[in-house]
């Protein structure tokens, strides 16, 4: 292990949501949400219906949920059925502040963290006011 990759690894350990400045976290709030509309938005398309036929006769034990769907694969099938649902329309990451690479990580971000705790404590933003978003809009 490089001392880079020890310093970020210690980075990430020691840290503690409390320490992720506002600033931050409401922009991962919009990624997440630019995110789900997206994968939502195309969880019927005909792409992720071929895709999800083709895995679910191999899929293992229901772990994790399909964004927009009802059915629950295991967590590399989940990961991969989000992931593609993500890209169908491909419109999320095409504002001006766009950074964030949503699209290729939460599909397996959010699979792992339906099964662990540890992973939903990271991964998972906290609950905003129901004019969050709204108050947020013009930003």
């Amino acid at each position: 292990m490089t001392e880079v990759t020890r310093t970020l690894a210690r980075y990430i350990v020691d840290s503690q949501y409390a320490d992720i400045p506002d600033a931050v976290k409401h922009e991962a709030a919009r990624a997440l949400l630019n995110w789900a509309g997206c994968a939502i938005g195309s969880s019927h398309h005909a792409t992720v219906e071929y895709a999800l036929a083709a895995v679910v006769p191999f899929s293992g034990t229901s772990q994790a949920g399909i964004f927009g769907r009802s059915e629950r694969l295991d967590i590399l099938h989940a990961a991969l059925i989000n992931g593609i649902s993500s890209h169908v329309l491909d419109f999320d990451d095409t504002h001006a502040r766009a950074i964030h690479p949503s699209a290729p990580v939460l599909p397996a971000i959010l699979a792992l963290a339906g099964t662990s705790p540890a992973a939903r404590a990271y991964s998972v933003p906290p609950p905003r006011p129901a004019n969050y978003w709204a108050s947020t809009n013009s930003k």
